[in-house]
């Protein structure tokens, strides 16, 4: 399977990613896709809203299967002809209000009639993202009916796309499987998480360079039309995005769904980092107060020694007053038989 050595493992749910192009970018200019003919190129200056606003993101993904099929490609380092097929499997009503239920904008896909994979842009550190991801996984791939056969299960991807680091030594894309920690050996290639890092971008390993895993996270993290024009010559599927995303701009409902959502994640930011703030203050508070009780211990076990020690000498004293009275009354009764001895002489 993609990801994993096909000799070692065994084939995939997906052709393998084996090419007779000798390695080269997957992705070329297309002739039939003439950037500098499109509404956005002669456009300058900052973009209205970031690339990893979800909301137009999902959009996207609904509107553009050019592009989610170059983003997939990029994120599972697959050819993109290997990609036969893509179903969203939970559309939104691009313009209208964002729902309660609709909260989380994850874009669910069929993939090639095999795969559930789930898409998901995280912008926001809640520290749960193992958890969330895994839950969102577990309940793709718990999709059986009653009557189907265990082996019919269709295969689960998570693909989440965050603009922060989970681990200090993130790399750009990490793929998570279920296999034998002694051996390696693959238990099943129908379960599987994907990150994509955002902040990795400048730090690509070499499959990630020959399926633009990188540019694609360029793409996320630009902040102007000069970024995304640059982007654009360098993969079609990204031009396509990016025309596409000006065409929804154009609209008066998505382009306010779209502003609500940033102003919402911006709120949201705004709240997690008082929240992280408030929370490391308490962190250090706590530990003021641990140190503290840490002092306060260590001078009640000084206190203790001291007492220990007056205790002590206390006893001592004693002991010597005790030794000192025997001594005087040794001495008073070998006076007393002196006087006697005198006495009888």
């Amino acid at each position: 399977m993609f990801l994993i050595d096909k000799k070692k493992y065994g084939s995939g749910i997906i052709p393998s990613r084996t090419s007779n192009r000798k390695g080269e970018s997957r992705m070329k200019k297309s002739t039939n896709f003439d950037i500098n003919r499109q509404t956005w190129w002669a456009k300058t200056g900052e973009l209205p809203v970031p690339m990893t606003n979800d909301y137009m993101f999902k959009a996207v993904c609904q509107k553009d299967e050019a592009a989610l099929r170059s983003l997939i490609s990029a994120v599972l380092h697959i050819e993109a002809e290997d990609i036969k097929s893509t179903h969203i499997c939970n559309p939104i009503l691009v313009g209208k209000a964002i729902d309660e239920k609709e909260y989380v904008l994850d874009t669910k896909v069929e993939l090639n009639n095999q795969i559930m994979l789930d898409l998901e842009l995280q912008v926001i550190n809640y520290k749960d993202w193992p958890e969330r991801s895994l839950q969102y996984l577990c309940r793709m791939f718990d999709a059986l009916h009653h009557g189907d056969k265990y082996e019919d299960t269709k295969g689960a991807m998570h693909i989440g796309i965050l603009s922060f680091k989970l681990h200090e030594d993130s790399r750009l894309l990490e793929s998570y499987l279920l296999m034998d920690s002694l051996t390696h050996r693959l238990y099943t290639n129908k379960f599987q998480l994907h990150i994509l890092t955002l902040p990795k971008a400048d730090v690509p390993e070499k499959e990630d360079v020959r399926y633009h895993t990188d540019v694609w996270a360029r793409y996320f993290a630009a902040t102007t039309w000069e970024d995304l024009k640059m982007l654009a010559e360098k993969d079609e599927g990204i031009a396509s995005a990016i025309e596409t995303t000006q065409s929804l701009w154009e609209e008066d409902d998505v382009r306010a769904r779209a502003i609500a959502r940033d102003d919402f994640i911006r709120r949201q930011k705004t709240q997690q980092a008082a929240l992280e703030d408030a929370e490391g203050r308490l962190a250090k508070a706590e530990a003021r107060i641990m140190q503290a009780e840490d002092r306060a211990s260590q001078a009640e076990d000084r206190a203790s020694q001291a007492e220990d020690r007056a205790s002590q000498a206390e006893d001592r004293a004693t002991q010597a007053e005790d030794r000192a009275a025997a001594a005087e009354a040794e001495n008073r009764r070998l006076r007393e038989e002196l006087k006697k001895y005198q006495k009888k002489s």
